[in-house]
Formats: C-alpha cells, structure tokens, sequence
C-alpha cells in the first residue's frame, strides 16, 4: 500500500532541502550565547563559535537591537578586548565579516586555554554600552556531538511529515469505504467494495491481535 504519491515526495524533497540549509545558518555567526543585555537604550546579545570555544581562532558575533522596537541597529561601532593575564587581543567587529549581516563579527586568535576577560564598547550615536564577561577556551576542539541539537531537526521533520501522511491518507481510505458502502446500501455492495471491506477488517482483525 502506497501512502506518499508523487506530490508527497515532492514535498518530502523539500523540507529535507529546507532542514538541511538551516543547519549551517543555525552554526554560522552564532553558535552559543554568552552575553544577553537589555540596556535602557540597546539590547546586546554576544554569541560564540565553536560552541564550547577551544584554542585557536574563535568567531565572537554581535547583535545590536534598539530597546524600545527590538529593530536591528546597523550603524553600531563594536570593539572587542580580551585579556588572560599579560596577554590581550583586540578586534574590530563589523558587518562585513558576519556571514548574517544583522550581526557584526569578528574572528579572534585565542591560542591560550582557559578563561579570557572580555570588554565590549559600543557605540551607536548617542547611545553608548561597555559589557564585560568571561569566556572559558577549552584545550581541545569541540567534538561532534556538541552538534548533535543541529542534525537531529531534519529526520524528526521527515518523520512527522511521514506520519501526517499516513494518517490522511488513511482518513481518506476510510471516507471512499465509508461513502461506498452508503450508496451500495439500497442495491448491494460492488465485489470490488466488499474486497475493500474484507481488507480493511482483517487488516483491523490482525492489529488487535497483535495488541
């Protein structure tokens, strides 16, 4: 018994392509959030990525939002330091290098495992913010699995579309028999309506058994 006719795989096709592109986005200029501020003029959120930070360049994205309408600020200057003893790194976060163009990005050389005080001034007009926070670089790259929340969202997609199939395709079986047996009922049922029916109850007949 056939339940996805070529519409239904058509559509299949689709969410799995739209899952898929969702996950490099979802990984891309974000990752983990680290900082959420909501100030009295802009809100700030800071994400990482990799997400756990492990030693080497680590992506830090920024977004900017007005408070009062939640809209994007893009107009912001955003500047990055970061401090682990002597050491200290400073960037520029821009637009240009974030892959989403609502954030402003910068990629820092973190070579030092362990904690890193940072500082984040920025700037848009009159409105001024300086956030401070810790992030934790861990010695070895983040394994596979801290992924695994991005690749399990296209096959549970998958098998919800296939089980909403299913369950209309059945609905639409039972309605014909349902409809058949209604006009069959003043001059007899058609052979083919009773094979119908004979299936349909056995196939009823064997579920029950098996429960």
């Amino acid at each position: 018994m056939r339940v996805l006719r070529r519409g239904s795989t058509l559509r299949v096709v689709r969410v799995v392509a739209l899952a898929a592109s969702l996950v490099p986005l979802l990984i891309a200029d974000g990752g983990a959030v680290i900082l959420h501020h909501e100030g009295k003029g802009l809100v700030v959120t800071v994400f990482e990525s990799p997400a756990p930070a492990h030693a080497g360049l680590v992506d830090l994205s920024v977004l900017v939002q007005k408070a009062d309408s939640l809209d994007p600020v893009l107009d912001a200057t955003v500047t990055l330091v970061l401090k682990q003893g002597e050491l200290e790194q400073s960037a520029q976060a821009t637009r240009e290098q974030a892959q989403n163009k609502l954030l402003y990005a910068a990629a820092v050389d973190l070579s030092r495992p362990g904690n890193w005080d940072y500082v984040i001034h920025i700037q848009s007009g009159t409105e001024k913010e300086e956030l401070a926070g810790t992030l934790t670089i861990g010695s070895e790259p983040a394994k596979l699995s801290a992924y695994w929340i991005y690749f399990i969202w296209p096959p549970i997609l998958i098998l919800l579309f296939v089980v909403h199939q299913w369950l209309v395709y059945r609905k639409q079986v039972h309605g014909k028999l349902i409809r058949s047996g209604s006009r069959s009922s003043k001059g007899g049922l058609s052979p083919s309506s009773q094979e119908q029916i004979r299936f349909s109850v056995a196939s009823d007949a064997e579920r029950n058994a098996i429960a």
